[in-house]
């Protein structure tokens, strides 16, 4: 078994997963191949033709103005601001 652990060691790229109790050990086209896979699946993902950040970035102020304007009480705001 130790002869095994040290070929292992010795002959590939490793990728370490660690989720709850459980540590996995991935060779690295292994994961690459199936985060592809998770990736490519248009009934989960859609490829975005440009960033949202900046819509996300103008709602923020949007919230800003809102706390301004006493629209929502500091209290929200700050629940709000401590989500991101």
């Amino acid at each position: 078994m130790k002869q095994l652990a040290s070929q292992f060691k010795k002959k590939t790229i490793k990728i370490f997963i660690m989720k709850g109790n459980l540590t996995v050990v991935l060779d690295t086209s292994t994961y690459m191949d199936r985060m592809k896979e998770l990736l490519y699946d248009t009934n989960i993902y859609s490829i975005v033709k440009k960033s949202p950040i900046r819509m996300i970035t103008s709602g923020l102020k949007n919230i800003t103005r809102w706390k301004d304007a006493e629209f929502i009480s500091i209290s929200i705001n700050f629940l709000i601001v401590q989500m991101d």
